[in-house]
C-alpha cells in the first residue's frame, strides 16, 4: 500500500518538476520558432535542388543509353525531354 502511495505522489511530482526544468532551459519563443522554420525551409529547398539535379542527371544517362548514344553528343531533344519530365510532364504524352 505504501508503494502505491509513493507511485501516485512523489514520482509523478518529480517527473513534472523535471519537465518544468527542461522547459525553462529551452524556451521556444515566436522568434526562435520563425528562425528555425526558415532554416528548415532553406535546407529542404537546398536538398530538393540537389536531388532534382541528381534525378535529371540519372534520367539523362538513361536516355543516352536507351538511344545508343554513349558519348553524350546528341541533338538536344533528350535533355529537353528530361527537363520536361522533371517538371512533372510525361514524356509519352509529349510524343503523342
Amino acid at each position: 500500500m505504501n508503494t502505491m502511495k509513493f507511485l501516485i505522489g512523489p514520482v509523478p511530482g518529480f517527473f513534472f518538476a523535471l519537465a518544468v526544468y527542461f522547459v525553462w532551459l529551452f524556451p521556444i519563443t515566436k522568434e526562435m520558432h520563425e528562425e528555425n522554420t526558415k532554416q528548415v525551409l532553406k535546407e529542404r529547398n537546398r536538398r530538393s535542388v540537389i536531388l532534382d539535379k541528381a534525378k535529371m542527371d540519372e534520367l539523362a544517362k538513361k536516355l543516352e543509353i536507351g538511344n545508343g548514344n554513349k558519348n553524350g553528343s546528341g541533338n538536344g531533344t533528350d535533355l529537353e525531354e528530361v527537363q520536361l519530365t522533371m517538371k512533372g510532364e510525361d514524356m509519352g504524352e509529349k510524343a503523342l
